[in-house]
């Protein structure tokens, strides 16, 4: 085990991944990923269990594969959960090294995709004073925003949001997790959690200024 783990090269990456000892019912993300292993951040199964995964890559094939914990570890600095494990992979080294090449070397979109030629496809728009406080007490004061964007939305996936003001001529592009998404009519609602909830405040008060009363 120790001599497979000194030759494999490992790569940095940020898929989500999900994962379970029966079901795929986690959510955690990889950001260590080899031919034998993977560094995996999230709730950690017990050292020992056999579990199986499935990494979210834009590889055209999506193996569910199979995994033997073999320690528990704290995650990355900056990182969204606390936790983190270490995982021998089990399954045939040919697939796996094939997902490697596929998924490491396809585009890496941060934020929502673009199609060609659209502007802003994550928005959200106030369009009084009374609606930007509704929200501060139902939505941002929690850690979130709800946001309408053109193009479909990745559950689970870093967004870029850009939120503006009827009464200001100032845009802040905030930054988060897609928690929840719907399609409606071609349009796609969705809710993001913010990377940097305090932050992200205050920047949005900056720039939001002084409200028009109404």
């Amino acid at each position: 085990m120790q001599s497979e783990q000194r030759t494999a090269v490992r790569y940095r990456c940020h898929w989500v991944t999900h994962y379970g000892e029966r079901e795929l019912r986690q959510l955690g993300r990889a950001h260590d990923v080899s031919e034998t292993g993977a560094l995996i951040e999230g709730p950690p199964p017990k050292v020992g269990a056999l579990v199986t995964l499935q990494f979210d890559t834009a590889a055209s094939s999506r193996p569910v594969l199979l995994g033997h914990v073999v320690r528990h570890a704290s995650a990355a600095p900056g990182a969204s959960l606390a936790s983190a494990f270490g995982v021998r992979l089990l399954s045939d080294r040919t697939m796996i090294r094939e997902l490697l090449r596929e998924g490491l070397h396809a585009p890496i979109v941060k934020g929502l995709p673009i199609r060609p030629g659209a502007k802003a496809p994550a928005t959200r728009l106030f369009t009084t004073a009374q609606e930007y406080e509704a929200a501060l007490a139902l939505e941002l004061k929690r850690g979130g925003l709800s946001f309408s964007s053109a193009t479909p939305v990745a559950l689970n996936q870093p967004a870029d949001v850009e939120v503006s003001f009827r009464w200001s001529t100032r845009k802040v592009l905030v930054s988060g997790r897609v928690v929840r998404c719907a399609e409606l009519g071609g349009r796609y609602d969705a809710i993001v959690v913010f990377d940097e909830p305090g932050r992200t405040l205050e920047r949005l008060a900056e720039a939001a200024g002084a409200a028009p009363k109404r």
